[in-house]
């Protein structure tokens, strides 16, 4: 038959979402929203476990859980109460009211249903026992009673430890044994598993029993020897009854020395759902032990195991609250100590948290930035753009690359550049912004500066009437291409700038030995000089041209520089000048040659006429040097 669970809840998120996992998990479960109306669903419906708030509407969960315990028909019905986190004042409230057990908000899901099984499981055999008869019953009640002293105990005293010598010692009483142990399952790095023993007790007067337990100190204790009748009960994850220990193969071996004689011997496992955590032993109790004392003692191995997870769970919060304190002590000392500035908003936009070098930076004290809109702190132009830009900020969970403008104390402005995650909750829901930024101001002013220099060059480059200029990168890919490249070599610069030198000589059909022999060049003396003859539909054409080396800041090659200029007309008129010069070598060859031979007749007729007794005839003659001289 289903199972029900009465919700007496009033909030309906709340509500619903235990409704789903006790559902998921076979129950069947009934709403109350206020206590009175739960009181009347409890009458009429009689579920088998109720799930009760503390604040409620018009009767709080105290006064519930009072009126259902004085009840003697509803009284047995399990109630688990929901308290705050650390509320102890409130625990210890429910625990008086009669409540048979608590567990916090926000409720940890698995922890709850082992908690709701657990009772279910109680309830059963409580009804069981009851309708067995007095007898039973009566143990039954001094078991409840047993149980209820135990988690009151666990819920109450400081001393985590303390509970478990409650629990041994009562579990003699009901086994009437003499001695026993309750010892928690761990495990080696390895995996392998020990029992670490939490308590132990006697419950005679034995001296040499006594004078073990006062030679050999119980608490944290490791049992790491499995072969024995303990390491049986972890291994088979069974009970384990043996009513001669000594000659039981499961012992595995004599005793320590000095340790008191077992007659016989009961191990039974304590489980948290299906996972085995501990064990509870005792020994020596007349007449053995049997499998039908396993049932009757059900109900407080229950409460054994919830106490020993509890303690479990109590444990890994404590550690889990230290190492998220030391995580958060580590946090605050990194970005309160890291140069770079750090801030942190609500779901708002509203300073929570700044770091010294974000107040450093814009000079502002701590107070003044706290409980501050973020959009009072930036230049009004980027106001629009934050309204817009922050609830896709928190949607997408990050940023990168994000520029605000900053207003420092004063009136100057700063730039920076935004990189941030969002923080969530446990529950996965929007907890607080985490950003950090850079101040590119310096940065920004320097590609301002550079920006303006570097469109003067360009407009000088681009002014260039006579010189094609080109730049390339280390891979040779073109960078720059003014005005007289794209007349001389009959590319735009959008064509080419992005391409390396490689694809254009490819496209040109040159011959990449010569541009793998200019770039040799190049590295080893500085600069390569060439000169290239085109030929086109209108003439033939001549471009001279020099590559050589950029040079960074610290003089390293960072790309190489071709200026080339048309000299066609300087080769045509070099031309026409060589030619014109033979012309009047020849003509000069020719007209000296003529006036050598009219002196040489000259002087014969003036010879002739000096033979024949006659004045020369061309006196000028004389004066015109001789070959022969």
């Amino acid at each position: 038959m289903m199972k029900k669970v009465l919700l007496i809840e009033d909030d309906d998120e709340i509500a619903n979402v235990l409704a789903h996992f006790l559902n998921d998990e076979g129950l069947k479960t009934l709403r109350a929203e206020d206590g009175e109306s739960g009181l009347e669903k409890v009458r009429s419906e009689r579920p088998d476990l109720i799930i009760l708030d503390i604040i409620l509407p018009i009767m709080d969960g105290f006064e519930v859980c009072r009126i259902l315990k004085a009840d003697e028909e509803l009284k047995s019905i399990p109630i688990i109460m929901m308290t705050g986190v650390g509320d102890k004042k409130n625990t210890v409230k429910c625990l008086s009211a009669g409540a048979d057990d608590y567990v916090p908000k926000p409720c940890n899901f698995p922890e709850l249903m082992a908690r709701v099984k657990s009772h279910l499981r109680m309830k059963d055999l409580y009804d069981s026992v009851k309708s067995e008869g007095e007898e039973k019953s009566k143990a039954s009640g001094q078991i409840l009673e047993m149980i209820c002293q135990a988690q009151s105990q666990f819920i109450v005293d400081l001393n985590r430890n303390r509970p478990f010598d409650g629990l041994v010692k009562k579990f003699l009483s009901l086994t009437r044994s003499e001695y026993g142990l309750i010892a928690e399952l761990l495990h080696n790095a390895d995996g392998t598993p020990y029992l670490k023993n939490h308590a132990s007790a006697q419950n005679i007067s034995n001296e040499e029993i006594s004078q073990f337990f006062e030679k050999n100190p119980c608490e944290g204790f490791k049992f790491k020897n499995m072969k024995t009748l303990l390491g049986s009960v972890v291994a088979s994850r069974k009970p384990v009854i043996s009513n001669d220990p000594m000659t039981d193969p499961r012992q595995g071996g004599a005793l320590p020395q000095g340790h008191p004689p077992i007659s016989s011997f009961l191990g039974l496992p304590l489980y948290k759902v299906e996972e085995l955590i501990g064990i509870i032993a005792v020994a020596n109790r007349p007449g053995g032990y049997s499998e039908e004392m396993l049932e009757y003692l059900k109900p407080y191995l229950i409460t054994c195991a919830n106490i020993m997870s509890a303690y479990q769970n109590d444990r890994r919060r404590k550690e889990a609250d230290k190492s998220l304190k030391e995580s958060e002590e580590k946090f605050r000392l990194l970005y309160e100590n890291i140069p770079i500035p750090y801030q942190s908003l609500d779901e708002n936009g509203h300073f929570i948290e700044v770091n010294r070098a974000f107040l450093d930076k814009l000079g502002y004290s701590r107070e003044e930035i706290i409980g501050k809109w973020f959009g009072d702190l930036i230049a009004p132009q980027y106001l629009e753009f934050f309204k817009g830009n922050f609830p896709q900020f928190k949607e997408s969970g990050e940023i990168n690359g994000v520029e605000f403008e900053l207003k420092r104390k004063g009136s100057s402005l700063i730039s920076v550049l935004y990189t941030g995650r969002i923080g969530y909750d446990m529950h996965g829901k929007f907890k607080q912004t985490h950003c950090v930024w850079e101040d590119i101001t310096p940065r920004k002013q320097t590609e301002e500066a550079l920006g303006k220099k570097t469109a003067f060059i360009d407009s000088i480059l681009r002014s260039s009437v006579d010189m094609a200029i080109a730049a390339t990168d280390l891979d040779f890919r073109i960078t720059y291409y003014n005005s007289m490249a794209e007349k001389i070599y009959g590319y735009r610069a959008e064509e080419v700038i992005g391409r390396t030198v490689v694809e254009m000589h490819t496209k040109e059909k040159m011959e990449p030995s010569r541009f793998e022999r200019a770039i040799k060049i190049v590295r080893e003396k500085g600069e390569y000089r060439y000169m290239v003859e085109q030929k086109k539909e209108d003439g033939t054409y001549y471009i001279e041209s020099r590559v050589s080396g950029i040079l960074g800041k610290e003089g390293e090659l960072i790309g190489f520089l071709l200026m080339s200029q048309d000299i066609t007309q300087r080769k045509m008129a070099e031309e026409e000048l060589r030619e014109r010069t033979e012309r009047l070598e020849k003509f000069q060859k020719l007209t000296v040659g003529r006036e050598l031979d009219m002196v040489k007749l000259k002087r014969e007729v003036n010879a002739l006429l000096e033979e024949l007794g006659k004045p020369e005839k061309y006196e000028e003659v004389d004066k015109i040097p001789n070959d022969e001289d």
